[in-house]
């Protein structure tokens, strides 16, 4: 297999080079022919690249476009004296537009153009690593479709996102009948959306290494009681926790609940106990071993004191409801059991497992609203059913009954005649107290 032949000395643009803006491929394509005019030949070879450059960037190019790209590159290659690799871009642009023609460029290059005849051949097979499900291919400004095949010569290559701009430019040349193969950027993945709760908007998701290395931030500092090193250090603490990309560790979330009840009183001015006992208590549940030393902070002060007082603990818990779709977790676990004694890191996880929302909690908090599972409604359909059933069971007694009392009547009919009847009513009653629980599931919608 043959990779494709070069066309200028870059072969590859992809969006990733262009951070800094995408440039209008009109403009340096109009400053080459400009320059290879004014015979500025390598000024005229780096807008050329330029142009390639920017087509990787912006919208699809015409077929018109792709032709007055090889013509210019065909009139540089003539002016350079390379008669047959201009004739070979010549070719290509004749191919798209016989009649198009710079008439700048002169009367002895235009025989040339004119006397161009495309290489005659086998198309060859285009195979392009990295294309999305939804990529568009364009050759030569044309979308084609899979499998790709491309003629003979010289043509531009281009690769875009379902209806967005180019992410791929190359020309390059193709021989008869021989494989190519192209490697282009994967496509841009949408910058996700944080969640909500205690993430910034606009933020960027943050690891549990970056979180670790927050957190030893504020833990290096804690013991100076200098609210100039503690703050701005516990506010990036708290972003980069509520923009974690992934369930926290359990050891992770001990230390972030035992910091949590230290920056509630970082002066140890022995605050209000209640903000932070139930960090500490979380926090000596999930690690057992946890201490606060002289490092953390010093022997008297106030969280230190109460954290050391506080002994085995134990979290109480109480069962939440079920989300729709996705999990629940509670300090690393998946869980639907949240602690009531206790802080918690809580976080909802769609069913991608994509950690869309991170909060900590304290007790007196409200769980961060989310759609549950419709167990009301499943309650008042599963019941319909069942009344429904039993309707129907009562109906079909009703006329076994009735079939029996015509076909043997008794000599007293009165009872049989009653019951046959309290069983159609039976099952009348039932069967709208069926439709009944039906519609009050219709009407509770998803709870």
């Amino acid at each position: 297999m043959r990779l494709a032949t070069a066309f200028f000395g870059l072969t590859l643009y992809g969006s990733p080079a262009h951070a800094g803006g995408c440039e209008d491929p009109k403009k340096t394509m109009l400053d080459a022919e400009n320059e290879i005019v004014s015979f500025f030949l390598a000024d005229a070879e780096k807008s050329l690249d330029a142009t390639v450059r920017a087509l990787s960037c912006s919208s699809k190019a015409t077929d018109d476009f792709a032709a007055r790209l090889m013509r210019a590159k065909g009139m540089l290659l003539f002016l350079r004296a390379d008669s047959d690799g201009a004739g070979e871009r010549f070719a290509a642009a004749r191919t798209l537009d016989p009649d198009g023609w710079n008439p700048d460029f002169g009367v002895k290059a235009k025989e040339l153009f004119d006397a161009a005849t495309p290489v005659q051949g086998a198309s060859s097979p285009l195979k392009l690593r990295n294309l999305g499900r939804n990529d568009w291919v364009a050759v030569d400004g044309m979308e084609v479709a899979s499998p790709f095949k491309v003629e003979p010569g010289f043509h531009l290559i281009q690769v875009g996102d379902a209806d967005g701009p180019s992410r791929f430019a190359q020309v390059l040349g193709v021989g008869v009948d021989e494989p190519i193969e192209l490697t282009v950027p994967e496509p841009l993945a949408p910058p996700r959306e944080v969640a909500a709760g205690d993430c910034p908007a606009g933020a960027s998701p943050t690891t549990t290494s970056v979180v670790a290395a927050q957190l030893q931030g504020v833990e290096l500092v804690t013991a100076s009681r200098d609210p100039g090193k503690i703050n701005p250090r516990a506010a990036a603490l708290r972003a980069g926790v509520g923009c974690i990309d992934q369930v926290i560790p359990k050891s992770l979330a001990a230390r972030y609940h035992r910091m949590r009840g230290i920056l509630a009183d970082p002066l140890g001015t022995g605050a209000d106990r209640s903000s932070f006992i139930p960090a500490l208590r979380t926090a000596k549940t999930l690690s057992p071993g946890l201490t606060i030393d002289d490092g953390l902070l010093p022997s008297d002060h106030s969280v230190r004191v109460a954290f050391e007082a506080l002994g085995d603990q134990e979290l109480e818990t109480a069962r939440v409801r079920t989300p729709r779709t996705g999990k629940l977790a509670f300090d690393g676990a998946i869980s639907l059991d949240r602690p009531v004694n206790g802080a918690t890191v809580f976080q909802r996880i769609d069913a991608e497992g994509t950690i869309i929302e991170t909060v900590w909690l304290d007790p007196t908090a409200e769980l961060p609203s989310y759609q549950v599972k419709p167990v009301m409604r499943t309650v008042l359909f599963v019941s319909a059913a069942l009344l429904g059933g039993t309707a129907g069971g009562l109906y079909v007694g009703a006329v076994a009954s009735e079939s029996a009392l015509l076909e043997n009547p008794p000599r007293d009919p009165s009872s049989s005649i009653r019951r046959t009847n309290g069983l159609f009513l039976s099952s009348v009653v039932v069967a709208l107290v069926a439709g009944g629980t039906a519609a009050g599931g219709v009407a509770v919608g998803p709870r």
